[in-house]
This record gives structure tokens, C-alpha cells and sequence, in this order.
């Protein structure tokens, strides 16, 4: 045995961890074992790709967002959010046919002035 690991350039230890990791196995299992460890290291080539990919899409969205809050005049506090009072939108528009447009952007009957 140490002259045959001698001649393939393997340790003892390398020979024995091998025997313990697939002494037992078939043909076929090896086979099968081999596709397996294929398959799962294509997975995690896969997963790096899709979340170097989620990481780059969020960074976008974040330097977007931050430039359409730069546009409005909204500041920052020194936690990426917005500043108490910083970024006020009015909170009620006037738009055509008696509505108004308040800060969340919708459409909505003017209140009542007397209630």
C-alpha cells in the first residue's frame, strides 16, 4: 500500500481518508456521488452569481432613490432616511374637477372645511 501511494504521489492519510469516503461504494455509486458533486458545485456557482447580482441591483436602487430624494430636496440624516420634516410633500393639491391631490399622491375629494 505505501509503495502504490508512493508511486501516485499520495499520502498514507490521503489514501486511508479516501478508502474511509468510498471503500464501500459501487461502481455506479461512484459514478452517481461524482454527478452529484458536479451538480451541487454548478448550484453554488449559480447562488454566488444571483446574489452578486441582488447585491448590485440593490446598490442601483439605493443611488436611485437617493438622487430622486436629491431631486425633491428631501436631506438626509446620517442614517439614509429621510430627515424629520425634511422632505414635506403639501398636503393638499389642488387638481381639475374639485379634488385634491394630497402628499401620498392620491386623488381625493377636498375636505370638508367645517367639520
Amino acid at each position: 500500500m505505501k509503495e502504490v501511494c508512493r508511486k501516485h504521489g499520495i499520502s498514507s492519510a490521503c489514501y486511508y481518508q479516501w478508502k474511509s469516503k468510498y471503500g464501500g461504494l459501487g461502481a455506479s455509486e461512484l459514478k452517481r456521488l461524482k454527478e452529484l458533486e458536479a451538480e451541487n458545485a454548478k448550484l453554488k456557482r449559480l447562488y454566488a452569481d444571483m446574489a452578486l447580482e441582488n447585491s448590485a441591483m440593490k446598490d442601483l436602487i439605493e443611488k436611485s432613490s437617493k438622487a430622486a430624494r436629491e431631486a425633491r430636496g428631501c436631506s438626509l440624516s446620517g442614517r439614509g432616511t429621510p430627515a424629520v420634516g425634511a422632505c414635506r410633500l403639501p398636503l393638499y393639491e389642488p387638481v381639475p374637477g374639485g379634488l385634491v391631490q394630497t402628499g401620498d399622491g392620491l386623488a381625493r375629494a377636498r375636505p370638508d372645511s367645517d367639520r
